[in-house]
């Protein structure tokens, strides 16, 4: 293998452990979230975290793009 060829899968595993990591995280920050919200409005709970998904969604596919663009260039 090229010295290239390795730089290119570890530039991928990198960006693939990035993509876990920043979704992990983001699930641990909404559970903590929903967790203290809950009990006082559940209807509000439900809607926040229905905006949160998204946003985690967002924010996961962003990261993900990213990280495929750094391989391929």
């Amino acid at each position: 293998m090229s010295d290239r060829t390795v730089q290119d899968i570890v530039t991928a595993v990198v960006g693939l452990v990035a993509v876990i990591a920043v979704r992990w995280g983001l699930g641990v920050a909404m559970a903590r979230y929903e967790r203290r919200l809950a009990p006082r409005d559940p209807t509000e709970a439900a809607r926040r975290r229905t905006t949160l998904l998204f946003l985690r969604r967002v924010v996961v596919a962003l990261v993900a793009v990213i990280a495929v663009w750094n391989v391929l260039t």
